[in-house]
């Protein structure tokens, strides 16, 4: 009877429990992890909380109200090696977000989450490879945000999400179908701004869950309740400084409570530094974040490139996120 290796029990385990600090204790009671790991360098080095500040590319995945106060155009990608400390590259998340306002319409975006567990070998009962297949997860995302007044924005966010670890040929349970399962979600957020002061709230992921291998198996959404804060503590010749924190629960059963929030200089609007603080008990990471970025205007397009790193679960490595965005 033929079985599948899954090469990285280890690394899929650790794909699937650990993932790179997005929230661990969430991958146990949830699926679809490709929607748990935050996006944008800044927001990571900002402790992983960025539900009240939300005006970049990556502003749908943290709160799509966030869009209704954009303008203009923007284009931005993460990067992100996930199991830090192994010498595997073919685990990786990659997030691609653009924003586009339309004079009054409102913002929409458009983003696209993938993440890749790699490939892994088939055998039989012997050590002799039959095959191999690729793991992946990945997520189509529409999004809109519109400006209400000149304190309050509200989005919507409506995706499809695919989990696909095993295809049919590779599983060979009598019954099963394919290890691999998809589901729609909607993400619903509001933002307030009173001076100096942000105030955000969103649910996030609220959908049906996903099914493997038979329909007595499935997954629920990560669905999520975060509300945060964003203060503005200093504007002058030098630059900017900002604090904020996020809270969050997930909304399943067993589902963690986490928190995170930190601290940003920016200098000049040439460069910035951050510190932040990722509170997640369950998932065994209490620990610092940092990062920083550089900003550079060229021919009336503004470039930014930032960097931020994460802590795992004890006693891994942490992880190094890279984020580059266009404003035009």
């Amino acid at each position: 009877m033929s079985r599948t290796s899954i090469r990285p029990a280890a690394i899929l385990l650790a794909g699937l429990l650990l993932l790179t600090g997005a929230m661990p204790a969430a991958a146990s009671v949830a699926g679809a992890q490709c929607l748990q790991i935050p996006p944008g360098a800044r927001a990571n080095g900002l402790g992983e909380a960025s539900v009240a500040l939300a005006d970049d590319a990556t502003a749908a995945w943290w709160n799509p109200a966030g869009l209704g106060f954009m303008r203009g155009k923007t284009l931005g990608l993460m990067h992100s090696k996930l199991l830090a400390g192994f010498d595997i590259d073919d685990i990786y998340y990659e997030y691609l977000g653009w924003a586009h306002h339309l004079e009054g319409v409102g913002t929409y975006g458009i983003s696209f989450i993938f993440l890749n567990y790699g490939e892994s070998p088939i055998t039989s009962d012997s050590p002799d490879v039959e095959g191999y297949f690729s793991s992946y997860e990945f997520a189509p995302v529409l999004s809109y945000g519109l400006q209400l007044d000149d304190h309050t924005a509200v989005g919507v966010s409506i995706k499809y999400v695919r989990v696909d670890l095993a295809p049919a040929h590779a599983v060979h349970d009598p019954g099963a179908g394919e290890g691999a399962g998809s589901s729609v979600a909607v993400d619903l957020g509001i933002l307030r701004r009173f001076g100096r002061l942000s105030l955000g709230a969103a649910a996030t992921n609220w959908g049906p869950n996903i099914s493997f291998i038979n329909e007595e198996q499935s997954d629920p959404m990560p669905r999520h309740l975060k509300v945060g804060a964003v203060y503005s503590f200093y504007e002058g010749d030098y630059g900017a400084g900002i604090v904020n924190i996020d809270v969050n629960q997930m909304v399943v059963s067993g589902g963690p409570f986490t928190a995170g929030g930190g601290v940003e200089f920016q200098y000049m609007n040439l460069m910035a530094l951050r510190l932040g603080y990722v509170y997640d008990p369950d998932g065994y990471i209490e620990d610092w974040t940092f990062g920083g970025g550089f900003h550079v205007n060229l021919g009336g397009r503004d470039f930014y490139f930032d960097y931020a790193s994460i802590p795992q679960y004890e006693d891994l490595d942490r992880v190094h996120r890279f984020s580059f965005e266009m404003h035009f």
